[in-house]
């Protein structure tokens, strides 16, 4: 099985522009709206934002019905046991 490319960090690499936005807000309806406007990417914001890491799931799944846009999380904790839990969420 294949991983999916990230396009994202290939961006990064290649040295290309991208375009990206913040969100702050929980839930998933903010994240899928962010996700159709032609981002590259939309940084769920855990640490400034009223969310617990279980509350970052939702936004990460409506971002992944766009493929052409990297989602990204910013932790609140730098904890390894936060860190982990988002990662087996898919961030």
């Amino acid at each position: 099985m294949d991983l999916p490319k990230n396009r994202f960090k290939a961006a990064l690499k290649d040295g290309r522009h991208q375009l990206g936005i913040w969100s702050g807000l929980g839930g998933h309806i903010a994240p899928e709206i962010l996700a159709t406007c032609g981002f590259d990417w939309v940084l769920i914001d855990a640490e400034h934002g009223p969310m617990e890491p279980i509350d970052v799931l939702p936004a990460l799944q409506a971002i992944s019905g766009y493929p052409d846009v990297t989602a990204i999380v910013r932790p609140a904790d730098h904890s390894a046991s936060v860190i982990k839990r988002l990662l087996d969420m898919g961030a």
